[in-house]
């Protein structure tokens, strides 16, 4: 036996590979994990990151790819490997930005009136006038019954970034930090991972200490890839299944 303390690492998969994992906080690349198994890692310390003069282009040997600071994401991504550009150059949001909307009582009412049904006096219907009555008739599990009536919908795309960069074990990393804008409250920070030895890329995008409101709001991560007639997988233990066909309805 080897003494001191070890990393289990558990594949899911069904086949042998490699596997970033956070191991107390720090990436770790998990080798030759076998299929629907596990490995023990004794040598998985990591020397953290370290900063390097900041730019808006990273490039291993997959891809190369620009960020754009004033709008927050990634504006060219090529895969080295065929030349294709993967990002859509026409879109109204670039790759891995910020997209933050508050909903309006008239989105909140198509809702509830298309999904729910709270029996005779409570239910309300698509296209249904914005009052309190209507608010409040909305009910409590999926409607809003205390939202103002006076709010707008909204979209906000974060951007404006400050950009820094650094080398981890796993490879160059970029961090875009943005402040709060529009009807925003809060600062996001996307972070975009180039691996040295892994074909793929991961993004991360964080809100500290997130703004309580009481608007219906969304966050989403915006992914305009510049692909026609793709494909669909999704990760599951065991298989990865196409969602288009594999699902039982």
């Amino acid at each position: 036996a080897i003494e001191g303390r070890r990393a289990v690492v558990f594949n899911p998969l069904p086949w042998k590979r490699d596997a970033v994992v956070a191991i107390e906080g720090l990436p770790f690349l998990a080798r030759d994990l076998p299929p629907c198994g596990y490995k023990s890692y004794k040598n998985y310390a990591s020397s953290g990151s370290k900063p390097l003069p900041a730019r808006n282009t990273l490039e291993n040997a997959f891809f190369k790819l620009t960020v754009d600071p004033a709008r927050g994401g990634i504006t060219s991504l090529v895969d080295k490997r065929t030349g294709c550009e993967l990002v859509e150059q026409n879109g109204d949001a670039v790759l891995g930005q910020y997209l933050y909307e508050q909903f309006s009582g008239n989105e909140v009412l198509a809702f509830v009136g298309d999904y729910t049904n709270y029996g005779p006096g409570r239910g309300v219907k698509r296209g249904a006038a914005v009052t309190a009555a209507s608010m409040y008739n909305s009910g409590n599990q999926f409607g809003k019954p205390g939202m103002p009536t006076n709010v707008t919908y909204s979209a906000t795309y974060a951007g404006n970034a400050t950009v820094q960069l650094t080398k981890n074990e796993l490879g160059d990393c970029i961090i875009l930090n943005m402040p709060a804008s529009g009807r925003n409250p809060d600062p996001v920070a996307l972070t975009i991972q180039l691996h040295n030895e892994q074909p793929y890329i991961d993004f991360e995008w964080r809100i500290v200490n997130k703004t309580p409101d009481r608007i219906p709001e969304g966050g989403w991560f915006c992914f305009p890839f510049n692909i026609r007639n793709p494909s669909w997988r999704l990760g599951r233990r065991g298989a990865v299944p196409d969602p288009s066909k594999d699902i039982v309805e």
